[in-house]
């Protein structure tokens, strides 16, 4: 039911199903996954200090020689790219610390570290256009699409069918 009290119609369903997440819980699920997962393979860190959402107490070791361009983070249902956004952040502080340029650094990261998925052709259109315009804060290059192939992806369902495979990840969603 719309604010007028009538069905939804399609073109209202984007409007009517969207939720966005607020900064302070980006920050608390990036600084608490991507960012405690970097520190627990480098403790001495300066990283810890730029994530204010990590929670407090002890963060256990784990030995691993993992390359940082192999590292990945997916948000299966990036909206306008909030998430990600963030995640290039913390990365971009990631690569620095590895001694990357900023410029070799932002290709890196949109073309290696960073995948979304979208079913709203527009929310992909956003989340594209800012990891591109991020990427190109740091690479005048970025915006050279020839070059870079940015590993967010908008899933076009068509049937009733194809959306019951995202049913279980999405919740309280009506097809009308």
């Amino acid at each position: 039911m719309n604010i007028t009290g009538g069905a939804v119609t399609k073109n209202e369903i984007p409007a009517a199903t969207q939720l966005f997440t607020t900064d302070w819980v980006v920050r608390y699920m990036v600084d608490n996954s991507l960012g405690k997962y970097w520190l627990e393979r480098h403790p001495n860190s300066d990283l810890k200090s730029n994530l204010d959402y990590l929670l407090p107490g002890e963060i256990q070791t784990v030995d691993s020689s993992e390359n940082l361009e192999d590292m990945r983070l997916i948000d299966n249902a990036m909206g306008s790219g909030h998430i990600l956004v963030y995640a290039f952040d913390v990365f971009m502080k990631m690569y620095a610390e590895q001694g990357y340029s900023s410029r070799d650094a932002a290709l890196s990261i949109v073309q290696n570290n960073l995948y979304g998925l979208e079913i709203d052709k527009r929310a992909y259109q956003l989340a594209y256009f800012a990891l591109m315009m991020k990427a190109r804060q740091y690479n005048r290059r970025a915006l050279q699409p020839e070059k870079v192939k940015l590993n967010v992806h908008f899933l076009k369902i068509r049937t009733r069918s194809h959306l019951s495979f995202w049913m279980p990840y999405r919740v309280n969603m009506q097809m009308i």
